[in-house]
C-alpha cells in the first residue's frame, strides 16, 4: 500500500531538475511564506517560495497552480505574461520538492497546504477581499485550485486542461488498475462547490487528459461558466501562440483588466527565507519593497503592526544598548517577552528615546499597551513607558497585518 502511494505520488508530481535559484528572478519578485513561526514545529524552516509579479492598480489577484512539469522559473514567462495582458497581479505558488522549495516528495495535501498558505497570504496580509481573487490551475494545478476555489467565495476559476479525479485519468490509461488507488483531487465533487465564475481551457489533441474532463466539469458546474476546447491544443500547448484559445477569453468572460486605487502594502518579511522566532537578527542592508522605505531611523509609509507568538527565546535584534540612543540599522524582527519593556533590557530605567525600524515585532507579555506613536511615521519606542500588550494565543503571521492601504 505504502509503495503504491509513492509511487502514485513521484508519477503525479516527477518534480524537473530545479530551473531557478534565490537570484534569478528580478529584485523583489520571489517571496518566502512562512509555514510557522511555532519553535516547537519541526518545519519552521521550510518557507514556501513564490513568485509575486504585481501590476499598479490592479484591482485583482491571479493565484497560478502550475502544472506538474514545470517549477516557478519554468512557468514565470507564462506568469508575466498573465501580468501583462489581464493587468493583475499573479501569485505564483510552488509545490514541495520543486524548484527551491523543501518539503520533500510531494502530495495531495501538501501541495493544497502551499496553495492554502498562498490564499491566506493574499486575504490576511495583502487584505484582498476573495471575491478579488482569479484562481488559476494548469493540469495537475487544477487540483488545489478547485480546491480553494470551492472552500472560499473567489472572483473565479480558471482551469487549462483539468481532470475529473487522478483516479480517473489512470482508468484512461490503465483501466481497472485504478479501482486499486486511492483518490486524489476529486475535481468532479469539488466543481459543485464554487461560487465565482469557470472557465475551462482544453484542446481536443489532449493525449495525457481527455478534453472530455474538462467538458465534464462543465456540464457538472452549476455557476456561470464558459468552455473552450481548440480542436488543434495538446496538453502541454502555447496558450500565447493564437490570443483566441487563452487571452480573448479572459479577458471577455472575467471583465479584465479591472483597477483598485488602494495602495498594496507589501511587508518585508516575505523576503526573507529564513526569518523565524528562533534566528531573530539584525540585517545591515535593508532588504523591503522600495516603496515601503528604507531607512531605519527615517519616515515610512506604512509601519507593519504587531504580529504574536507564544513560544520563543527572549531576544533582541537589535545592537540597542543604555549607552546607543537609536539603532544604526533596521530590525528584521524583533521578540519582545515580559512587561514592561525595560524587563527585557534589564535596566531598570532607560532615560532615552529609541528610534528603529520593525518589520516584525513579536509580542508575548502581560498586559500595557504599546506606546501610540508606534503606529506614526517611523518607529519610536519610549522606552520608560512602553509595556508588552498581551495580544492572546500563537497567531500565525500571516494575521499580523491590518487592512490594506492602513497603517496600524
Amino acid at each position: 500500500m505504502a509503495g503504491g502511494f509513492n509511487l502514485v505520488n513521484t508519477l503525479l508530481f516527477p518534480a524537473p531538475e530545479a530551473s531557478y535559484d534565490l537570484h534569478t528572478f528580478p529584485e523583489e519578485e520571489l517571496i518566502w511564506l512562512p509555514r510557522s513561526l511555532d519553535p516547537e514545529d519541526p518545519n519552521v524552516e521550510a518557507n514556501v517560495p513564490c513568485l509575486f509579479l504585481t501590476s499598479n492598480s490592479a484591482r485583482f489577484v491571479m493565484l497560478y497552480m502550475h502544472s506538474n512539469a514545470e517549477d516557478l522559473g519554468r512557468c514565470y514567462n507564462f506568469c508575466n505574461m498573465l501580468r501583462m495582458q489581464f493587468q493583475v497581479n499573479v501569485l505564483a505558488v510552488e509545490y514541495p520538492g520543486y524548484g527551491i522549495c523543501p518539503g520533500g516528495q510531494a502530495d495531495e495535501m501538501s501541495v493544497i497546504e502551499n496553495a492554502k498558505l498562498a490564499f491566506r497570504f493574499i486575504t490576511e496580509v495583502l487584505r484582498f477581499s476573495s471575491e478579488d481573487i482569479i484562481v488559476l490551475g494548469r493540469s495537475v494545478g487544477s487540483g488545489p485550485a478547485l480546491h480553494i476555489a470551492a472552500e472560499a467565495k473567489t472572483y473565479g476559476v480558471i482551469l487549462i486542461c483539468p481532470f475529473l479525479s487522478v483516479r480517473e485519468v489512470v482508468r484512461c490509461h490503465l483501466g481497472r488498475v485504478a479501482d486499486l488507488i486511492e483518490e486524489r483531487f476529486p475535481n468532479k465533487e469539488k466543481v459543485k462547490d464554487i461560487s465565482g465564475f469557470l472557465l475551462i481551457v482544453h484542446g481536443k489533441k489532449d493525449t495525457v487528459v481527455p478534453w472530455t474532463h474538462g467538458q465534464e466539469l462543465f456540464e457538472t458546474c452549476t455557476r456561470r461558466k464558459r468552455l473552450v476546447t481548440p480542436e488543434d491544443m495538446t496538453h502541454n500547448a502555447s496558450l500565447l501562440t493564437d490570443p483566441g484559445v487563452f487571452i480573448m477569453p479572459v479577458l471577455q468572460f472575467f471583465g479584465l483588466p479591472d483597477y483598485s486605487f488602494e495602495p498594496l502594502r507589501i511587508p518585508s518579511w516575505v523576503f526573507d527565507a529564513t526569518l523565524t522566532p528562533t534566528a531573530l537578527r539584525t540585517e545591515r542592508k535593508a532588504v523591503a519593497p522600495k516603496r515601503q522605505g528604507a531607512a531605519c531611523n527615517g519616515h515610512r509609509p506604512a509601519p507593519m503592526a504587531p504580529s504574536r507568538v507564544i513560544a520563543g527565546e527572549s531576544a533582541w535584534s537589535c545592537s540597542i544598548s543604555p549607552a546607543v540612543t537609536a539603532c544604526t540599522s533596521r530590525i528584521k524582527a524583533c521578540l519582545l517577552r515580559g512587561s514592561p519593556l525595560k524587563d527585557l533590557l534589564g535596566n531598570s530605567r532607560l532615560p532615552y528615546n529609541v528610534d528603529c525600524h520593525f518589520d516584525c515585532l513579536y509580542i508575548l507579555g502581560g498586559p500595557g499597551k504599546l506606546p501610540e506613536d508606534q503606529s506614526t511615521t517611523g518607529t519610536r519606542l519610549l522606552m520608560l513607558q512602553s509595556r508588552c500588550q498581551h495580544l492572546g494565543d500563537f497567531v500565525h503571521p500571516l494575521r499580523a497585518l491590518g487592512k490594506r492601504g492602513e497603517a496600524q
